[in-house]
């Protein structure tokens, strides 16, 4: 039990201490040897430069016949990637990390897939603290646009409006506020 413990600290000191897309990067060889070997690494946006820390750690390898790895832990990344996951994918995801938040790239995931990633930037609308007020901004500028419009927004039934608007959009709250997605 205590070799456990030693290794899950070793483990954990390693992680880097700013919020990035991290992974620690494991050698199968090791662990079907019986021993816990890898490295965390911060991810790139350039998949071949994964590759390259890839190798890199597994030229590393106590093992000589170190070829084959896994993701066995992730920082900053969705589970669904997995153990080994496409990796022009995963690059793609650090990408719209660094140009949106984690929050909202995770948002999107969990609404539609990582297949879907491409479609990101076309279907982000913004974070609001509610769907109800995402609802209320979407009706009042469309009220606004009609002359008259004072006695239009007394008696809107914003409640109704923002129930049909869910179905044609997505949202997802995290950390108290909600992301809103257009259904491309």
């Amino acid at each position: 039990m205590s070799v456990a413990i030693d290794l899950m600290t070793s483990f954990e000191s390693d992680r880097p201490s700013k919020k990035t897309p991290s992974v620690w990067i494991g050698c199968l060889a090791s662990y079907n040897s019986g021993r816990l070997f890898g490295e965390w690494v911060e991810i790139p946006t350039d998949p071949e430069q994964l590759r390259e820390e890839i190798q890199r750690v597994l030229k590393k390898s106590p093992e000589p016949m170190a070829e084959e790895w896994a993701f066995m832990d992730y920082e900053y990344v969705p589970t669904e990637f997995g153990e080994n996951p496409d990796l022009d994918k995963l690059c793609e995801y650090v990408q719209l990390t660094q140009d949106y938040s984690i929050n909202e790239v995770g948002a999107f995931i969990s609404c539609f897939s990582l297949d879907d990633l491409d479609n990101f930037t076309d279907a982000y609308i913004g974070v609001y603290e509610s769907f109800d007020e995402f609802a209320q901004q979407e009706a009042d500028c469309h009220l606004d646009a009609i002359e008259g419009q004072d006695f239009l927004k007394r008696y809107f039934d914003y409640d109704s409006w923002s129930r049909d608007l869910s179905y044609d959009y997505s949202s997802e709250y995290i950390g108290g506020s909600c992301y809103v997605f257009s259904n491309y």
